[in-house]
């Protein structure tokens, strides 16, 4: 597999080639909060979605508060909280600074629960946003994402931000993907690898390469009882 084939050795700043990388709550996200102070039984009913083990430390489950059609999520204790458009850090200074108000040195983490999910012609997968910098390509290292015969050259890519669909092809054999908007994914893209025709030729499930099997056989047959 070749990727970016027509790449040169460079430095370049990433974070001066797109500021949209990182990834951004939207409308209909779910988020994942822990909140914590210095007694963290105080805090423990700001965190319904967690869990605190023996050693105090809270772990994530896997639902979060949902972000509603007015891109604000129901937070306890200081309620409506507007988080539309803001990265998981500026969602977590700004339920910080709402809880000064009743703690000294609250602690606040957020995360954004999403992930990407990939078509490829014979199935799909999702993969979970771990970080706020998920590009194509970690999408496709995953095993089994991909087959020879790709179209590479054709990615398309569905993106939904701010109640408007876009779509976009790309190629992932040319360096540009590197300074394309789509090279870094957001929460809820889809990616759709289109399977090329040779491979999906000679899948062995596929009624071509039944069909040319049996004509095989058949005349395999044919000849070995004009033979007789």
């Amino acid at each position: 597999m070749y990727y970016v084939n027509d790449v040169n050795e460079q430095v370049q700043r990433i974070d001066s080639i797109k500021k949209v990388s990182v990834q951004k709550i939207q409308k209909g996200d779910r988020v994942s909060v822990i909140a914590s102070c210095q007694d963290p039984v105080q805090t423990s009913f700001l965190n319904p979605f967690n869990n605190l083990n023996a050693g105090g430390n809270a772990t994530q489950s896997t639902t979060g508060f949902l972000v509603d059609s007015s891109g604000s999520i129901d937070f306890p204790l200081i309620g409506a909280t507007t988080v539309l458009n803001l990265s998981s850090q500026e969602a977590a200074d700004k339920i910080k600074t709402e809880l000064k108000k009743y703690y000294k040195d609250p602690y606040v983490f957020v995360t954004l629960s999403g992930k990407v999910s990939v078509l490829n012609g014979r199935g799909g997968y999702s993969v979970p946003i771990t970080n706020e910098r998920l590009t194509i390509l970690d999408v496709l290292a995953q095993p089994s994402a991909y087959e020879p015969d790709d179209r590479w050259d054709e990615v398309l890519v569905i993106r939904e931000v701010d109640g408007k669909r876009t779509t976009a092809f790309i190629d992932l054999t040319s360096k540009e993907i590197l300074n394309s908007p789509y090279y870094y994914l957001q929460n809820n893209d889809i990616v759709y690898i289109r399977p090329g025709k040779l491979n999906a030729s000679l899948k062995s499930t596929t009624a071509v390469r039944s069909t040319v099997a049996m004509v095989t056989g058949i005349l395999a047959l044919v000849v070995l009882l004009i033979k007789k």
